[in-house]
């Protein structure tokens, strides 16, 4: 993500990463930052993968 970080497609991939490898709560997190950072391309995350929530609520952190 560092050689473009508003790339839908990264973002997809690393949590969806996150998620086969049981690190749920971290894939949301990255969603969540990345919608947060990025709202003009929110809806574009949401249509590239449909199975993630974003919530305008961030994920509670330790």
């Amino acid at each position: 993500m560092e050689m473009w970080p508003r790339n839908i497609e990264s973002v997809s991939g690393l949590s969806d990463l996150l998620l086969r490898t049981g690190r749920a709560v971290d894939a949301r997190r990255l969603v969540e930052d990345f919608a947060r950072n990025n709202p003009d391309l929110s809806t574009a995350l949401e249509s590239l993968r449909p199975g993630i929530i974003v919530t305008t609520q961030p994920t509670p952190r330790p």
